[in-house]
């Protein structure tokens, strides 16, 4: 009898490995491989013990996932048993016997879990020493240069600390770097200054917290999604999680959101002080895709901010929560804001919300539509609000404060301007369509204004008015979907690409418009093809408006730098770029072969005298570039656009 027993153990181990082994093999073919894998990673606020996808209930995904991860080091927090960082045959006795088929069983954990093996941390996109210069990508350009970066890759059984991670595999057999399979083990491990590159897929979990804190301007910590990828960080029941930033930390290039939380249960996005001083300061959000929150980019008391590229989709409530809400701040106010180039659309509440007086803001070439409140409220000391354009919503634009410039603006049908009587404001060559300029508040149109009838919308933006409407119509269904769908779902960047507004040469927005962007025939409107511009140049324009600067006490601050004397010297593959300031300064150069630039170099050693040398040049070729410098208290500005030509072999 005992021979039997202990031959009947061992079939039975035979056949439980064999179906061990031939799970592995149906998850490797369906979801390993899939570009549309389920997620199946830990959450560092929830642990459903055995249901590794979240999905409610223990079924045979998370069967075939224990199978394909039988016997590896696992992130801690899937270990069923809890010994071992391992999925054992102890984890398959409780797995197959207790939770195997039933409802998950979840518990709040008390934060992040760690992983097999410590990581090493790498120090990214350029920290600069205290002289001489530092070359990298152009923070506002978005370029496949991930030298020195540090992976969030949840299709990793095991983290790769070695410098094995392979981007192509997206396991670890490569020599690409380190990397990480959940987002708090990721940030951990990455360094003041660093790059972290989030690549597709879902990434689940309550909070997310941007940091560590950059070492300044230059040498701002990036935290970005894999270009050409969707990587989506949302909550396990599909909400959108909360979202904090650290002081010189830069979000680019993800999905952030879930189903709309009108109730704010879901979080928001915290751009304010978060783990800083009193005022948060130089963080930017820029190329995101929001969606799904009660207020859904939070700006409370900060300073020298950029919120530039994004998409804001399904966000605020009622009329006091908005897609955007750019908070004065109180007795400190907000100061040096940048609102650039978003697309802020199908939401409750107004687009845009500026109140309770920040100072020193530009607000240009947005586009707000099918928000319930209305388009985007002015409440601002010295802000520039050019460019943008406000799409069938009462009012398109509403004035609270006084001392801005309103120039170069669309308010489309049914899109009024509310002025509310202020003073000081210069309103400039704005386009009016039907039902725009006609409201019991309004009581200036500016000089220069432009009205156009309905007929004209084609011939001036470039774009029919079915067209709009129809791709606002679908985004608006497509992200009332799971985020599951919204994830699949190829067909959104084509709704939004189709949004693009290009005025043909003979609109009155080219011939007639306000040329402040120095782009010969450039009035770009909403949503367009030029690309996001560099804070340097925005505030350097700004000020060419009359302008001024002002402090966290709404008084004047002291002037912006100058810049004089620029000049080039070049050789077949470098140039050496000198210029001085008025001011000590740090130093730091644009270039690239288009006036969009894409890359900078930088020289943090405070000066008056500045000369900085680029490597690595093109023979024979014609760059662009602007000279840039900023000051002790923040102040940044930059040179006209210069171009220097490389010599020939």
């Amino acid at each position: 009898m005992i021979k039997v027993q202990k031959h009947s153990k061992a079939i039975l181990l035979i056949m439980i490995l064999g179906l061990i082994a031939i799970l592995a093999m149906y998850y490797k073919e369906n979801f390993a491989s899939s570009a549309n894998n389920q997620v199946l990673v830990a959450n560092v606020d929830t642990k459903c013990n055995g249901d590794f996808n979240h999905s409610g209930r223990v079924d045979i995904v998370d069967f075939a996932f224990f199978a394909y991860n039988y016997n590896k080091q696992i992130d801690c927090a899937l270990d069923i048993t809890g010994d071992d960082c391992q999925l054992t045959l102890n984890d398959f006795s409780v797995f197959a016997k207790d939770l195997y088929g039933k409802e998950a069983v979840c518990v709040e954990t008390s934060g992040g879990s760690s992983g097999a093996g410590g990581g090493s941390s790498s120090s990214g996109s350029g920290s600069s020493g205290s002289g001489g210069s530092s070359q990298e990508q152009n923070n506002n350009t978005v370029v496949d240069d991930e030298d020195g970066a540090i992976y969030l890759d949840n299709q990793l059984s095991t983290n790769c600390t070695s410098n094995n991670y392979s981007r192509s595999n997206r396991n670890c057999t490569g020599s690409d770097g380190n990397a990480y399979s959940t987002f708090d083990q990721a940030v951990s491990n990455l360094s003041s200054g660093g790059l972290l590159v989030i690549r597709d897929g879902i990434y689940r979990q309550n909070t997310f917290v941007f940091g560590p804190a950059g070492g300044g301007f230059n040498t701002r910590t990036i935290i970005r999604g894999a270009s050409g990828e969707r990587a989506i960080l949302t909550r396990s029941d599909d909400l959108p999680p909360a979202v904090s930033i650290y002081d010189y930390v830069r979000v680019e290039g993800l999905w952030m959101g879930g189903s709309w939380d009108k109730v704010g249960d879901g979080g928001l996005m915290n751009v304010g002080n978060y783990g800083g001083p009193q005022i948060g300061t130089g963080k930017e959000i820029v190329n995101n895709t929001i969606f799904g929150y009660k207020t859904g980019i939070n700006i409370g008391t900060s300073r020298f901010i950029t919120i530039q590229g994004n998409r804001l989709i399904h966000n605020g409530n009622g009329a006091y929560d908005h897609g955007m809400y750019i908070s004065g701040g109180g007795t400190t106010a907000s100061n040096h804001i940048i609102v650039d180039n978003n697309v802020v659309v199908d939401g409750e509440g107004y687009g845009i919300h500026e109140y309770h007086r920040p100072v020193t803001s530009i607000i240009t070439r947005n586009f707000v539509a099918n928000h319930s409140a209305g388009g985007i409220v002015v409440d601002d000391q010295e802000a520039l609000v050019a460019n943008n354009f406000a799409w069938k919503m009462t009012p398109g634009v509403q004035f609270q404060d006084e001392q801005f410039v309103f120039i170069n603006n669309i308010l489309g049908p049914e899109s009024p301007m509310w002025n509310f009587s202020r003073t000081n404001i210069t309103i400039d060559t704005n386009v009016f369509f039907p039902h725009s300029d006609r409201s019991n508040q309004q009581t200036t149109y500016g000089v220069n204004d432009i009205r156009l009838n309905d007929s004209d919308i084609t011939s001036t933006l470039g774009i029919t008015e079915s067209i709009i409407d129809t791709n606002l119509q679908n985004i608006d269904q497509a992200f009332y979907q799971s985020v599951q769908n919204i994830y699949s779902n190829s067909s959104i960047d084509t709704y939004f690409d189709a949004l693009e507004i290009a005025p043909a040469g003979a609109s009155a927005l080219v011939d007639g418009g306000i040329n402040w962007l120095d782009f010969t025939n450039s009035i770009d409107i909403g949503p367009q093809v030029s690309g996001n511009f560099d804070e340097g140049i925005l505030w350097k324009l700004f000020r060419e408006q009359g302008l001024i600067d002002k402090n966290e006490d709404r008084t004047a601050h002291a002037p912006a730098p100058s810049i004089s004397n620029v000049s080039s010297q070049v050789t077949s593959s470098t140039a050496t770029i000198t210029w001085n300031t008025n001011e000590s300064t740090d130093a730091s150069v644009l270039y690239g072969t288009t006036q969009l630039y894409g890359y900078f170099a930088y020289d943090n050693t405070g000066s008056t005298n500045h000369s900085i040398t680029l490597t690595n040049l093109n023979a024979c070729t014609t760059y662009n570039f602007r000279a840039r410098s900023r000051d002790v208290d923040y102040l940044i500005t930059a040179s006209e656009p210069l171009t220097f030509t490389t010599s020939c072999n």
